[in-house]
């Protein structure tokens, strides 16, 4: 009983002393909309400056099974601001899914990226004016075995309509490095 009380005291006053606060991240990548379990986190010690709204570990049990409002990365720290609602897409803006095959898009694509997506007229006539939409790769998954990738690009609602109702084999992906026109 002396050492454990002793060892508490202990872990006690060295917190105080360094100033280590215990607080929560993620142990893997936890999607938009993903209700966030134990597997999904993991309790780090680190020194909080006044200001982070970080959410401690003691308060793990108000963020469980609650979704995550933002696609997140392993080894984030969670922020209160994290856990909720989606806000993703943001107001005003919308998101559209196409399947590209190698050679329509960058080998070196990946989420976060800035790109233009342009589609040539599809029909009768495939000549005529090119569309072009600026854009910002939202989600980019690989599917090696089905020889595609599925890229969801976050655009303007008014272009991510547009964008939706290409034919797919008629959309190409450019990586640029502001994503304007």
């Amino acid at each position: 009983m002396i050492v454990l009380v002793c060892g508490v005291g202990g872990a006690v006053g060295m917190q105080r002393l360094t100033g280590d606060e215990e607080a929560l991240a993620l142990a893997r990548p936890v999607e938009v909309g993903q209700a966030l379990t134990t597997q999904d986190l993991v309790q780090v010690s680190l020194r909080v400056s006044d200001g982070v709204d970080l959410v401690p570990a003691s308060a793990t049990s108000t963020v469980l099974g609650k979704p995550a409002a933002y696609r997140l990365p392993a080894g984030l720290l969670l922020t209160a601001s994290a856990v909720g609602q989606p806000k993703v897409p943001a107001q005003g803006r919308a998101i559209a899914a196409v399947a590209l095959k190698p050679g329509q898009y960058p080998p070196n694509l990946s989420a976060g990226a800035s790109v233009i997506v342009l589609a040539r007229p599809s029909g009768a006539n495939p000549i005529g004016e090119l569309r072009i939409w600026p854009a910002v790769v939202s989600v980019f998954e690989n599917r090696r075995d089905m020889n595609l990738a599925v890229v969801s690009l976050e655009l303007s609602e008014s272009d991510a309509q547009a964008v939706a109702s290409q034919q797919s084999e008629h959309v190409a992906v450019v990586l640029t490095a502001g994503g304007g026109r």
